[in-house]
């Protein structure tokens, strides 16, 4: 649990992080931007994913995107990268003994790409393709759906993978224009982690401490900001997707919650799991041990850095019967957790269950990495392992009825399904 790390800034403005696990063979180097699909105006729905895409697409020193991946590939590496809806990451995971490599390639990769304009045109066509994909995966669209609810008229609303409609017409112009407003080094923390050298800070500086090439607007374009009791009113309160062909009826029940870092977010995260985080979760138990009417019932939690969600999702029979037992149950047991404190002994064991999952993540430098690196990027200063831990500890049952009371509202509610048939709004006679 106890991971050494220091942190700094290089003379361009951006922060960096280290943690060094101390054992194993790998590293993992990964640059964080503050820029995500909620910062994207009006015709760049998708641009901040887009982006990502491109950036392995070719560089100055490396103009065949090959020459990129082919070189980590070749020591068993992991290049690869993600966008969110308030930051986006790129990181190379490689044996500890070719670090200089990974930065090399990391590096080259984020300060001297080429967006050149025939391969903006050619991959509009992949990243379309990609979000078409997604459409077609019920659990998938069904997610997107719900999170469009909660978040209905704020920047959070649009997929990550954006507008089709925009980009198509996304050019060379445009994508560089967003490149030089967001991905400047002061909007930038470098977080590396594993079994590091002691000269790492050298490193670091050498192949980071520079300007990116395409980067010369350097203006940050901040997006409006929201907190969790701004956004109450669902409007559509419930969505119902028809899905041709479909086996099951996917469902989701959605809120607003806390915030990446937030004091409460704590007691959000063992609440979701108390209800639908593993086997011996209280709706797991209920719907699929005793009622046998899902396979799968489970929680996702989205922090992001001003507010939240917190969502509950489950696949069942094609029938409205299924589908209206199953949100009754959800509905008994939300309504159970807002009204009873949790006795000792299951709070206690969720604690534990949180804590472990957040420590078997230290054996994995990507984790390590992205820890260290959100909560530096968001917070301004990194907390630790011990730190969440205790944060987790010092919860209580009192604590979990608190929050309980402020997530599950009727007025805050947000229910989607997908199926293959039409289906009334289950919660519509339902009380919280």
């Amino acid at each position: 649990m106890d991971i050494t790390h220091i942190q700094g800034k290089l003379k361009n403005g951006a922060q960096y992080i280290i943690a060094n696990t101390g054992c194993g063979s790998s590293c993992t180097i990964l640059v964080l931007f503050r820029v995500g699909s909620k910062n994207e105006g009006h015709g760049l729905k998708g641009v901040s994913h887009f982006i990502e895409h491109m950036m392995f697409k070719g560089t100055q020193n490396r103009p065949n995107p090959k020459d990129i991946t082919s070189t980590i590939y070749q020591f068993g590496g992991k290049i690869n990268a993600f966008t969110d809806y308030d930051n986006t990451g790129y990181f190379v995971k490689l044996d500890r003994d070719h670090i200089d490599l990974a930065m090399d390639i990391l590096s080259d990769s984020l300060y001297n790409s080429l967006f050149r304009a025939s391969d903006i045109e050619m991959e509009k066509g992949v990243v379309i393709s990609e979000n078409l994909k997604n459409d077609t995966n019920p659990q998938r669209l069904g997610s997107q759906l719900n999170q469009s609810q909660i978040f209905r008229g704020t920047p959070l609303q649009t997929s990550i993978g954006g507008l089709n409609s925009d980009i198509q017409k996304f050019n060379q112009t445009k994508v560089i224009t967003y490149l030089a407003n967001h991905y400047h080094p002061k909007n930038m923390v470098i977080s590396v982690a594993g079994n590091l050298p002691s000269n790492i800070q050298k490193r670091i500086v050498h192949w980071f401490d520079k300007d990116i090439a395409n980067v010369s607007v350097k203006i940050r374009v901040n997006a409006p900001k929201y907190k969790m009791d701004q956004i109450i009113k669902s409007d559509p309160p419930y969505i119902n997707k028809l899905f041709e062909n479909a086996e099951q009826n996917i469902g989701f029940i959605g809120f607003p919650s806390y915030s990446f870092g937030d004091p409460n977010s704590y007691a959000a995260d063992i609440l979701a799991n108390i209800l639908a985080g593993n086997m011996s979760s209280r709706l797991f138990v209920r719907l699929r041990e005793q009622e046998g009417l899902v396979y799968v019932i489970n929680e996702q939690m989205g922090e992001y850095d001003e507010i939240g969600s917190l969502k509950l999702w489950f696949g069942t029979f094609p029938d409205k019967k299924s589908v209206d037992r199953c949100c009754s149950i959800i509905s008994d047991e939300l309504k159970k957790i807002k009204k009873e404190l949790i006795e000792e002994k299951e709070l206690e064991e969720f604690k534990r269950f949180v804590i472990g999952r957040l420590l078997m993540g230290t054996e994995n430098t990507e984790e390590v990495a992205t820890f260290y690196g959100q909560h530096l990027l968001f917070l301004g200063s990194p907390m630790t392992y011990r730190d969440i831990v205790k944060a987790y500890e010092k919860v209580t049952a009192k604590d979990i009825m608190i929050v309980a009371n402020h997530i599950f509202q009727k007025k805050k509610l947000n229910v989607t399904i997908v199926g293959p048939k039409k289906i009334a709004n289950p919660f519509e006679k339902l009380s919280l």
